[in-house]
């Protein structure tokens, strides 16, 4: 006897859905099996990783005690790129910081410059406690290129200043922008600040006011987290925190007052954007809603929001995670990086659907190495994503926070249309039994997405299955037909 309808599943094969899952690849990497590389060079940290499209890997951080700026390079495989070195991994110390203890330069930002790389950092200049802005050109070998800004660094310390930099973006041009705040005179207010400079490292003088574009006065810490550059010369900015705000610039850094309403548009909504894009004249960005710590995404163009996706144009998952990197792909695939419950966890999905977070639309991969967390992530040509950031003890025992990289190789979940027909489940809604027709065969596995298996069945002559003791969330069914094995995904709502 069927039970009272207390759980409610779906098996979702349409095409809307995601057709592919991850799973952690295990041969990546310098750790034997475990499926990841790291370096162990005291306790150090990576922030960021990008991927030249031709099977190499740079990644960007920094070591402690002495604090460096930290560059390093693998292949897609995670092998040690030796152009870098014997080691892969280059130090830098900021003309003028600290070099002892806690203090120094941080590695934050890296974007590729044509065959550069460009560097973006925190520093501590002349024993202060305020912070500056470091921006510094690599060659592909990890060596410094002199010949930018002054002896291969820009650095911007106002004297007695407290700034902030929070994003960075270098354009088709090769022209590099910078994001943050900086503190208003001696006050406790601060303002927007945007740097443009030019390819060799120097302040563009006809972008805003010499180089510099700031703008309003908050009374706590608003940033630029998320540039977007069009076409046409313009650049889309988002203001975060208390502000929540797009604005557009002109190339010359002042504001398109056709833009939104009076020249920006407001989320309404405390959000850090990450990454936008634009995708079929329409602009997507991804971030993090911070009321709730859930990943977000909008759409929308010059004239507002697209209404008809989300909820007013905005979108976030129900999953609490501290999203800490964000990337949009050229076809709208959003990837985000994130933090929470313990676990570091990748999303995915598709921003053509009008609900890309509703359930059996998106795709998530959690796990944990030893207190891993993950800041930054690089999707791969063939659909395998690369993640970085830190994780405690991965290579010698007692040694603190190493840098850490692993990859997510995908997964066909994908469904051939003929099946559609013959892929059954009733009654529909399913309740607690969940019922399979009569082309079905043989046995039934039921995984999470991490790849936990959480059932092995085979069916018997009822063609069902008891899954009343699962938890919400998204499950894989992994299921023989009279065609062959077929794939599914299976939400418990």
């Amino acid at each position: 006897m069927i039970k009272n309808l207390q759980l409610i599943f779906l098996l979702l094969v349409s095409p809307i859905c995601l057709s592919q899952s991850f799973e952690l690849d295990l041969s990546f990497g310098n750790s034997g099996n475990s499926g990841y590389f790291a370096i162990d060079d005291g306790s150090e940290y990576f922030k960021k990783v990008i991927n030249d499209g031709n099977g190499l890997l740079y990644y960007v951080g920094y070591t402690n005690n002495p604090t460096r700026v930290a560059v390093s390079s693998t292949t897609e495989t995670g092998v040690l790129n030796l152009a870098f070195g014997s080691d892969a991994l280059k130090t830098f110390v900021v003309p003028g910081s600290t070099d002892n203890g806690s203090s120094g330069s941080t590695g934050q930002y890296i974007a590729f410059q044509n065959d550069k790389l460009i560097v973006g950092a925190f520093a501590e200049i002349n024993n202060t406690e305020e912070t500056s802005l470091v921006v510094l050109r690599l060659n592909l070998d990890g060596t410094l290129d002199t010949t930018f800004g002054t002896n291969g660094y820009y650095i911007y310390d106002p004297v007695g200043n407290n700034t902030y930099f929070s994003s960075m973006a270098v354009n088709d041009a090769g022209e590099i922008f910078i994001g943050g705040n900086e503190r208003v005179g001696t006050t406790s207010n601060y303002s927007y600040l945007v740097q443009k400079l030019t390819v060799n490292g120097v302040l563009d003088t006809t972008f805003a006011t010499n180089g510099r574009l700031s703008f309003n006065n908050f009374s706590s810490g608003q940033w630029i987290s998320a540039f977007c550059f069009l076409d046409n010369g313009q650049i889309l900015i988002y203001g975060t925190e208390n502000d929540n705000q797009l604005y557009l610039l002109n190339a010359d850094g002042s504001f398109d007052g056709t833009f939104g309403t009076g020249g920006n548009l407001s989320t309404s909504l405390p959000l850090e954007i990450r990454a936008i894009k634009e995708v079929n004249d329409y602009f997507i960005a991804a971030g993090n809603n911070r009321n709730n710590w859930q990943p977000t995404i909008l759409k929308f163009n010059n004239n507002g929001f697209d209404t008809s996706f989300g909820v007013n144009g905005i979108a976030s998952s129900t999953y609490t995670a501290s999203m800490q990197d964000a990337f949009i792909t050229d076809q709208g695939t959003a990837y985000f990086a994130s933090n929470g419950s313990g676990l570091h966890r990748v999303f995915r999905t598709e921003t053509q659907n009008s609900t890309p977070f509703d359930i059996g639309n998106f795709d998530v991969y959690e796990h944990s190495f030893n207190q891993t967390v993950v800041y930054g992530i690089t999707p791969l040509a063939n659909g395998s994503i690369v993640a970085a950031g830190i994780g405690s003890d991965l290579i010698n025992s007692g040694s603190g926070t190493d840098m850490m990289a692993f990859k997510l190789d995908a997964t066909s979940l994908s469904v051939d249309d003929s099946f559609l027909s013959l892929i059954k489940t009733y009654p529909n809604p399913v309740q607690d039994i969940l019922y399979f027709n009569d082309y079905m065969t043989g046995e039934i596995t039921i995984s999470s997405l991490n790849g936990q298996q959480v059932l092995k069945q085979r069916l018997d002559e009822t063609l069902s299955i008891d899954i009343s003791h699962f938890k919400k969330g998204i499950y894989v069914i992994k299921l023989k037909t009279i065609t062959g094995p077929t794939v599914l995904k299976l939400v418990k709502a």
